[in-house]
């Protein structure tokens, strides 16, 4: 499995439960739709998936520190409300807000934060490119663009879109954060794009030093990079990158990148004890997403070689979130490890059907189509992936032993 894109938190404890009924939230996201500033936590909006955690941008020419804009506020509330299962109320109440203004760039930005994570990106895309082009300079609404297609596995325009926003606001630390995620996936074994990753997360530390985030990146890219290219070392490195983390920062939201390193390092039982573990959280300390445990309770099982419960979870973890790369990886590998090869192929063609240029699908694809005996299908697949990952020893090993053994 590769560490998967899991940088990513997600969004901060709310008083409000899934499904609960809170007549003042209606209002509360009307307000922000139609322009109130108002203020909101550092790192209200963050995930489990491709695009980084987000800190709110104030709007260009207002000082730092100041309150959040209203369409910072109101993506945060899109995003927010989506997770706490009450995004449709929220697309209803942004939407009532432009049927009165249609140009209200707040409500267009916070509806296309709640499409984003109800998994309409095409109408997410929309909105987002609607409120940038009535606010090209706004850097907060390229942040969201990028992080739309980031969940599309656009990256090229992802970056672009990170690239923007520090052409707009060089000291945006969440724009380099975005930067070093997308240099992060798209390495694959590739030491220059580790290398940028890391440089893109550790100047996200340089603008912000108490950037939680920017430090879980770099863990992630060890791991990743442990993953792919098999130096043992880069795991110390990660697990050094999580004790570097404050203490205000060492719950929930670090348990699962911790519990995939220990895993990989072999430590299943240290693995199964840091998810396991109760946690004590700050009431404005992000609250771990469930595809982000899950993933990594899919990883754990992966490395205990308990095929059936890596399958099963990261199953979980995948319906939660479509974009939790992670996961699917874990779904597709154990299900080729259990002999379960159509499923296999299904998983990796799930992946592929979004992101045609993924070396690990690529592999679990060439492997299952061999063993379905489909081996003029499987050679080109094993090529492609063979050319995806030629900068990975680790999967190179893997792909030549395949055809091995056949």
């Amino acid at each position: 499995m590769w560490a998967g894109w899991v940088t990513d938190m997600t969004a901060r404890c709310r008083p409000f439960r899934s499904g609960a009924s809170c007549p003042a939230w209606g209002l509360f996201v009307l307000i922000l739709a139609t322009g109130c500033s108002t203020g909101t936590n550092d790192d209200l909006i963050a995930t489990t998936t491709p695009y980084p955690v987000r800190s709110p941008v104030v709007t260009p020419g207002a000082e730092r520190g100041t309150p959040a804009s209203p369409v910072a506020a109101a993506i945060a509330t899109g995003q927010a409300a989506q997770r706490t299962g009450i995004g449709e109320q929220a697309i209803a109440t942004f939407e009532s807000s432009l049927a009165a203004d249609a140009s209200n760039i707040a409500a267009l930005a916070g509806r296309a934060a709640a499409r984003m994570e109800a998994g309409d990106l095409g109408g997410a895309g929309a909105d987002a490119d609607a409120a940038l082009a009535a606010a090209p300079d706004w850097v907060v609404l390229h942040l969201l663009r990028a992080d739309i297609a980031a969940r599309r596995a656009d990256f090229g325009a992802a970056d672009e879109g990170y690239r923007r926003a520090v052409a707009l606001d060089p000291a945006s630390s969440e724009a380099f954060l975005g930067r070093g995620t997308v240099a992060r996936i798209i390495a694959q074994g590739d030491s220059g794009h580790y290398q940028a990753a890391l440089d893109h997360y550790t100047r996200a530390l340089v603008l912000d030093t108490g950037s939680a985030a920017a430090r879980i990146g770099r863990a992630e890219v060890f791991l990743d990079r442990w993953t792919f290219r098999g130096d043992v070392a880069d795991l110390d490195r990660a697990l050094a990158e999580l004790d570097a983390l404050p203490p205000g920062a060492q719950g929930a939201t670090v348990a699962p990148m911790r519990a995939r390193v220990l895993a990989a390092s072999g430590d299943i039982d240290g693995a199964r004890r840091t998810l396991d573990a109760p946690t004590i959280r700050r009431l404005d300390e992000p609250a771990t997403p469930l595809a982000a445990r899950e993933t990594a309770r899919a990883t754990v099982a992966f490395a205990a070689r308990d095929w059936d419960a890596a399958a099963d979870v990261a199953r979980v973890a995948v319906a939660v979130d479509p974009a939790a790369w992670e996961a699917h990886h874990v779904l597709a590998d154990a299900e080729l490890r259990r002999g379960n090869m159509a499923a296999a192929l299904a998983a990796a063609d799930a992946v592929l059907s979004r992101w045609s240029d993924d070396g690990p699908s690529l592999y679990v694809r060439a492997a299952a189509l061999r063993e379905l005996g489909r081996d003029g299908e499987a050679q080109e697949a094993f090529n492609l992936a063979d050319r995806r990952l030629a900068a990975s020893p680790v999967y190179r090993a893997r792909i030549a032993q395949t055809l091995g053994d056949g």
